[in-house]
């Protein structure tokens, strides 16, 4: 019976092993102004001012195939922003069709290109 234990014991002990898991801090790349750049959903980028832009979702609307929609949809990041000369952080939806550029104090976000994964985008600032 003991030895049926320590067996069970072992065996719950290594299965857990398997089970640890270690959050791996998330890398931000500095990016300079008016430069083309890929972002995966949860991807944090700093741009040469210290300004934050980090893709936090993907909607997607798109119609789906056999379906007669009166709009096609399209998909749309949310983008959300902080740090650099922002006093409250902002946060944006943009769209390829909607909404492909929005202006936010001195700066200025350009959506370039989206998939259901990415969003590319260009920021440039007026100072």
């Amino acid at each position: 019976m003991r030895s049926l234990s320590i067996a069970l014991a072992m065996i719950f002990l290594l299965a857990g092993a398997g089970c640890v898991t270690s959050k791996t801090p998330v890398q931000t790349e500095t990016v300079h102004f008016a430069t083309p750049i890929e972002l995966a959903i949860g991807q944090t980028i700093t741009f040469e001012d210290g300004l934050q832009a980090t893709l936090a979702e993907i909607n997607d609307s798109r119609c789906p195939a056999d379906v007669q929609c009166i709009w096609a949809g399209e998909l749309s990041p949310l983008i959300e922003f902080s740090g650099g000369i922002l006093d409250e952080a902002f946060e944006t939806r943009l769209g390829l069709d909607s909404v492909p550029m929005q202006n936010f104090g001195i700066y200025t976000v350009n959506l370039v290109e989206v998939s259901e994964t990415t969003a590319t985008i260009s920021v440039s600032t007026s100072k």
